[in-house]
């Protein structure tokens, strides 16, 4: 079974903002093979990060089987969600994920409406248990 993860940021007024290309690929870079600009394979798992196209902001972004927990990709996606002020979120999920609560003020109303409030997290062990609660 697969499992995909998004990953988006937005404005106050709820619309999506662009994260930087340079600061994704920063973030992964040690680990992921990105001779492919729009799909890069993380080393050591199935994990796939996916891009829209290669342009030098991503509106947003998917990780398709992320990799296990003692993998440096999610320390990477903890520290990427801070420095830009994004959203994490999955289907099922008990509510976006964000790391500081102002970031969740600017959540798009049907985002709330469908996923719930957003849920804040500190640590990848807040991640990793709201994965399994959903």
């Amino acid at each position: 079974m697969s499992f995909d993860i998004y990953i988006g940021a937005f404005e106050k007024n709820g619309q999506p903002r662009p994260i930087s290309r340079a600061l994704i690929e920063r973030a992964f870079g040690s680990f992921a093979d990105m001779s492919d600009p729009t799909r890069w394979k993380v080393a050591d798992s199935a994990a796939v990060i996916q891009l829209d196209d290669v342009a030098p902001d991503v509106v947003n972004f998917a990780v398709n089987r992320p990799p296990g927990g003692d993998h440096p990709f999610w320390p990477a996606l903890l520290n990427l969600l801070r420095e830009t002020s994004s959203t994490l979120y999955w289907p099922g999920a008990p509510g976006p994920i964000v790391t500081d609560q102002s970031v969740g003020e600017n959540l798009p109303p049907r985002m709330i409406k469908g996923l719930g409030p957003a849920q804040v997290v500190t640590s990848i062990e807040d991640i990793f248990r709201l994965i399994s609660e959903s």
